[in-house]
């Protein structure tokens, strides 16, 4: 969509801020206000791992928690907050090192931010001032 368009509609949600071309949460956002049970197990678990762990791990974790194992299947393919590190590591998107994804790090988990590819509000270069009629 445009980036004006996301501009207008960022300044329509409540709780949503535009400021020199970035859209803000006014108030932190809760990962429990807005992550379902199975998201928000994953989410506890890998923090507590420092946001990134093996998935062979994970998953062993995630089934003593109580979760299934289609729902673990399904979150590590499809959540919007999950990403594959490379060689069967997962963590945390915005959560990690460098190391987790090929590239030169310390390898520690949770020694810096990942820098992927999934575009953010507040990642835009540039927004242009919503169009008025």
């Amino acid at each position: 969509m445009p980036e004006y368009v996301l501009g207008e509609l960022c300044e329509r949600i409540p709780g949503v801020a535009v400021k020199d071309g970035r859209a803000y949460a006014r108030e932190p956002i809760q990962p429990r206000d807005v992550l379902e049970t199975t998201e928000m197990t994953l989410v506890r678990i890998l923090m507590e791992h420092g946001g990134a762990m093996e998935r062979h791990a994970l998953e062993t974790l995630c089934l003593a928690a109580g979760m299934k194992v289609s729902s673990f299947r399904n979150r590590i393919a499809y959540s919007p907050i999950i990403t594959g590190r490379g060689y069967g590591c997962y963590g945390l998107r915005g959560n990690g090192s460098a190391a987790h994804r090929g590239g030169a790090g310390d390898g520690a988990p949770g020694a810096g931010p990942v820098h992927d590819d999934v575009p953010r509000p507040g990642d835009l270069e540039r927004f242009q001032s919503p169009r008025r009629r």
